[in-house]
């Protein structure tokens, strides 16, 4: 009889001890709880992370400053082109002339970011953002890039006197439809998807 006793007294203290250590373990979950901003952080720092020591590969290109903005459109053959309201040409720097090669980057930055947060990580990661005369010359020389994802420039973003953002990108606009989209007004308040990549140079 005392070991029947001993016994079951046994199993119900063994009861006890296993249900008070689950209770301790879900109390213990609760406070290590993730909540979704910190995911969202977390996931974007890893990514980052990936990115930083991430080898760029280069896309040579022969930028020639002696063509006209109308030349570089046109040798791109583009199916369609947005009109923009800005002379194309007054980005142009004068002081470059004639041919120069440039190795271009494509840089993916894995987050959704706005044009000033792209701008400081493509710095941060030892680029510049490519200028227009790039992005029409990297359309010429590799036409198919773009049916992958959109292809920003940054270097010629400016903000006009009423406040309308414009900002050159290429992109695919209908399935197989290679679109040049030149000095486009956009919200600069909105971000950039993910698969979006950004046309630079190193520093």
């Amino acid at each position: 009889m005392k070991v029947q006793i001993s016994t079951r007294l046994f199993v119900v203290v063994a009861m006890f001890c296993a249900m008070s250590a689950m209770g301790f373990g879900c109390l213990s979950t609760q406070h290590q709880m993730v909540k979704p901003n910190d995911v969202v952080k977390q996931t974007e720092a890893v990514k980052r992370a990936e990115v930083s020591n991430f080898a760029f590969k280069p896309y040579p290109v022969i930028v020639d400053y002696g063509r006209s903005v109308s030349q570089m459109v046109a040798g791109g053959k583009y199916d369609l082109m947005n009109e923009s309201d800005i002379a194309a040409d007054s980005f142009r720097d004068p002081a470059k002339k004639g041919k120069v090669n440039v190795n271009l980057y494509l840089v993916h930055l894995g987050v959704m970011v706005k044009d000033e947060e792209a701008a400081r990580m493509l710095d941060a990661l030892g680029f510049l953002p490519a200028d227009n005369d790039c992005l029409r010359t990297f359309g010429e020389t590799y036409p198919k890039k773009q049916l992958e994802y959109p292809i920003i420039a940054l270097g010629n973003a400016f903000t006009d006197a009423i406040g309308r953002y414009y900002v050159s990108y290429l992109d695919e606009c209908e399935p197989g439809m290679r679109c040049l989209h030149e000095n486009t007004v956009v919200n600069p308040g909105e971000k950039w998807q993910e698969h979006c990549r950004f046309l630079a140079v190193q520093k």
